[in-house]
């Protein structure tokens, strides 16, 4: 959950809460995070992939800035082209947790875990496109209907906010 306890209004909040949470490492965002770059692991297929068939995004000597502007091409692009884009944008994010134990710890943990929760109710297609559009005025959605099923309080229930989960998923990685 955001440490405010509510979530982005836009892209723009969220972008800017990203930016102060890295400038003032907020719970340790900018140490984890440049922790989970320092050990990101190539990719072991090849990137070059000539069928244009695999996502991969090497996040290896990346930062703030690029992880920022993944979430801002996530945003405007995912629904362009291809029903896949949406996934491969998941994917592509995903990279930062390959054989990377401080990877798994900054997005299943404290802000990590809060920045993609945040991203996934506030700017993801999930609660932002999901309905068909209608040019008659629609009734209000019912709280919580649009909402996606890990941001709901029962799925993070009991869930470390701290920096340190305690050998959870994170100590397994995912090899």
């Amino acid at each position: 959950m955001p440490d405010n306890g509510e979530f982005s209004k836009s892209l723009k909040e969220f972008l800017t809460k990203i930016d102060g949470w890295y400038a003032g490492n907020h719970e340790g965002f900018r140490t984890l995070f440049d922790a989970t770059i320092a050990n990101v692991v190539k990719c072991p297929a090849d990137s070059n992939d000539p069928d244009g068939k695999k996502v991969y995004y090497d996040w290896r000597g990346k930062g703030i800035e690029d992880l920022k502007n993944l979430f801002t091409d996530w945003y405007n692009d995912w629904y362009k082209t291809k029903p896949n884009d949406g996934l491969d944008y998941i994917e592509k994010f995903s990279w930062l947790t390959y054989e990377n134990d401080y990877g798994m710890v900054f997005v299943t943990c404290g802000p990590g875990l809060a920045m993609t929760a945040d991203y996934a109710r506030s700017c993801s297609g999930t609660t932002r496109r999901s309905r068909p559009r209608s040019r008659k005025a629609r009734q209000p959605t019912p709280p919580g209907t649009a909402t996606p099923w890990w941001t709901r309080p029962w799925a993070t229930a009991g869930t470390s906010t701290s920096t340190t989960c305690g050998g959870g998923r994170a100590s397994r990685g995912r090899r």
